[in-house]
């Protein structure tokens, strides 16, 4: 009696997989449309955070060659003042220059990995169109042979690639876009810990350093 049983459970549960394996290849086209759509939102997404990213290299930009001309103007009014003999300031002028240029410096490192992260972000968004237009032009040929098993079992296996090449997709820009969040407390972190491990002065002794040395660059 009890082999009877367990039969007609496994006969329920092997009819139940087979209606669930139908109601699946009945929707093959209407499930990889789907999947296509929600990759053209995540698509569109991208390339507005595409559009962010290259606003914010554009503004840091403008920041730049603000502070770069400031750095000539500095460097132009310490000559005029040594070549014065107005030591004292020059000295001013030398220390407005060194803070210009650690700030100079902080965001020239910040815009080079901007463009950076454009450019693999831009890769990125290419290939992932190209990917696109490969599987809507699939969905195109399904539907036109959505009565065929042998097209609608070939559709089956793209739809499985299709899956699993976006997901590695989706994992490469969470990577790139958790990287690009946090790469100036990386940077900052970083200088901290060199100049911890090789014994480097104290931010105010190489503050003072460098007056002297942009001094002694410019009395040359």
């Amino acid at each position: 009696m009890m082999q009877l049983i367990q039969k007609i459970s496994t006969a329920m549960r092997g009819g139940t997989r087979e209606v669930l394996e139908d109601v699946v290849d009945a929707n093959s086209l209407r499930i990889l449309s789907q999947e296509i759509y929600e990759c053209e939102t995540s698509l569109r997404e991208s390339k507005e955070h595409l559009a962010n990213v290259v606003a914010q290299k554009l503004s840091l930009k403008r920041k730049l060659d603000a502070l770069k001309d400031k750095v000539e103007s500095k460097e132009a009014a310490i000559k005029q003042q040594l070549a014065q003999k107005n030591g004292t300031v020059a000295m001013q002028l030398a220390n407005d220059l060194a803070d210009l240029e650690t700030v100079l410096k902080q965001q020239q490192s910040q815009y080079d990995q901007l463009q950076s992260y454009e450019q693999n972000l831009l890769q990125v968004l290419k290939n992932t169109a190209h990917t696109l237009g490969h599987y809507r032009s699939e969905l195109g040929m399904a539907r036109a042979t959505q009565e065929a098993q042998k097209s609608m079992g070939k559709l089956s296996g793209h739809r499985n690639v299709h899956s699993d090449n976006f997901s590695k997709l989706q994992d490469s820009l969470d990577r790139i876009r958790s990287r690009q969040d946090g790469f100036n407390d990386k940077m900052q972190a970083m200088q901290e810990v060199e100049a911890h491990l090789n014994g480097e002065a104290t931010p105010q002794q190489q503050k003072k350093q460098k007056v002297k040395d942009i001094l002694a660059r410019y009395k040359s």
